[in-house]
C-alpha cells in the first residue's frame, strides 16, 4: 500500500487534474466513481518535510493540539535542529459568550 516518491508525485499530478473534472461530472449529474480512496493513499504517503514548530508559553493547550493537528497533515513536528521554525502566536478573546481565536505565524528558515 506504500507509495514511493516518484509515484507520489505521478499521483498527485493525476489527482490535481481528476478532481476538477470529477467535480465538473457530478454537477452535470455523471455517474462517477469517487477518488476518495486514491486521496487518501496519496495523502497517508506524500512527503511530509520536516519543522520545528514552537508556541508562546500561553497557547491553550487544545488550542496548540488542533494546530498540530493540522500541520501534521502537511509537515512532520520535528525537535531536529536546522530545520524551518513555526512559530505560533494564540490570542483568544471572550466577549458577549463569543470566543474569539487569533493566531499569528511565522515561518523562517534555520537561521532564525
Amino acid at each position: 500500500k506504500g507509495v514511493f516518491l516518484q509515484q507520489s508525485k505521478s499521483m498527485g499530478d493525476l489527482l490535481a487534474k481528476a478532481m476538477p473534472i470529477e467535480r465538473i461530472l457530478k454537477a452535470y449529474s455523471v455517474p462517477v466513481g469517487s477518488l476518495e480512496n486514491y486521496e487518501k493513499i496519496y495523502y497517508q504517503n506524500a512527503f511530509k518535510p520536516k519543522v520545528q514548530i514552537t508556541f508562546d508559553n500561553n497557547s491553550d493547550t487544545e488550542i496548540k493540539n488542533a494546530l498540530i493537528s493540522a500541520y501534521a497533515r502537511v509537515l512532520t513536528p520535528s525537535d531536529e535542529e536546522k530545520l524551518y521554525q513555526i512559530k505560533n502566536e494564540v490570542f483568544t478573546d471572550s466577549a458577549n459568550g463569543t470566543t474569539r481565536i487569533r493566531v499569528v505565524v511565522s515561518a523562517s528558515d534555520c537561521q532564525g
